[in-house]
């Protein structure tokens, strides 16, 4: 059920639809730590990205060993404008766990935020970008994490590269994600996105 969750507001932007049952699954299990994870999720497709992290934070407070729950809290506080935080979180973590994924990939996008673009290049590995390229959620990432240090080009092909995945949410692509503001009034940007609005209002649930 999280994962039919998570594809109706992530893949396809249908939180009406996703709202139910996130709340079906509380009932079910108020006690998951990961539920608050996918109900932080819901709120930043939502744009409430304050409620977004207040849900993650639970999710990390319960699983305080969890390297994705580190993560994502880390991710979300800087969504939520925590800047400072986030970037001595994202410090912490990465000495904790220096040759995991996840840790780079918050560094990574620490660097970004902080336009380091250097640095942020130097940590986009060949190996980072082959882990990325080949799965479901990450060339998203990617595509904001490019798009931040104006690297354009590069964002447009993982943004690409993320629709070949089925990532049609034309509401938080189009509007709502910040990280992409820099390459929206790209020509290549508006043609993904006349596509992508076909395809999600015109998808079956």
């Amino acid at each position: 059920m999280l994962w039919l969750i998570f594809i109706l507001f992530w893949h396809l932007g249908r939180n009406a639809q996703a709202a139910p049952l996130i709340k079906k699954v509380f009932e079910i299990d108020p006690l998951s730590p990961i539920n608050n994870g996918f109900n932080a999720w819901y709120y930043l497709i939502e744009g409430e990205f304050d409620k977004a992290f207040e849900h993650v934070k639970r999710w990390y407070e319960m699983e305080p060993d969890s390297v994705l729950a580190a993560y994502y809290y880390g991710m979300f506080m800087a969504w939520n404008h925590n800047y400072q935080e986030a970037f001595k979180f994202a410090d912490h973590y990465i000495e904790k766990n220096p040759d995991h994924f996840l840790p780079k990939m918050l560094l990574l996008f620490m660097r970004c935020l902080q336009k380091n673009k250097k640095e942020a290049l130097s940590l986009l590995t060949d190996e980072i970008k082959q882990i990325c390229w080949n799965d479901f959620m990450s060339p998203w990432w990617i595509a904001e994490f490019y798009a931040m240090i104006n690297e354009n080009d590069e964002a447009m092909k993982w943004l690409e590269r993320a629709v070949e995945w089925g990532l049609i949410n034309y509401p938080f692509l189009s509007e709502i994600d910040p990280y992409l503001e820099n390459i929206r009034e790209d020509p290549r940007f508006k043609e993904l996105m006349k596509k992508i609005k076909v395809e999600w209002e015109n998808f079956e649930v």
